[in-house]
């Protein structure tokens, strides 16, 4: 018999997903010459520069959101992620990982949003 899943289980999964995420995303910047920032404004900065390149950036971008507010913010943070949803996002967050591996962006000119 599977032992019942803490609460804390599902948070820590959650957090490390969305930690993979982020690196993935960081990564590819990197690899396309963008520099990456590290202060407040990163999050916002890596969702504008995938927005800004095109139809597959902006995909990227909106799973991006969708990992921000579903595995940081509603299982993480705030504890409110059953596990079939936490299943879910942690499957997506793996497939935009690998996209994130030969996605090509290019520096775009983005105004910095807080």
């Amino acid at each position: 018999m599977a032992r019942a899943r803490k609460p804390m289980d599902v948070c820590q999964a959650a957090e490390k997903h969305w930690l993979s995420v982020v690196r993935a995303t960081d990564e590819a910047l990197t690899r396309n010459g963008i520099d990456v920032l590290n202060n407040k404004d990163a999050h916002n900065f890596r969702k504008q520069i995938l927005q800004a390149n095109g139809k597959e950036g902006v995909g990227m971008a909106k799973e991006y959101l969708a990992f921000e507010n579903g595995l940081h913010g509603s299982c993480f943070y705030f504890e409110q992620c059953p596990e079939p949803l936490l299943r879910s996002l942690i499957k997506d967050a793996g497939q935009y990982i690998e996209k994130s591996r030969s996605i090509k962006l290019e520096q775009k000119d983005v105004t910095q949003r807080t």
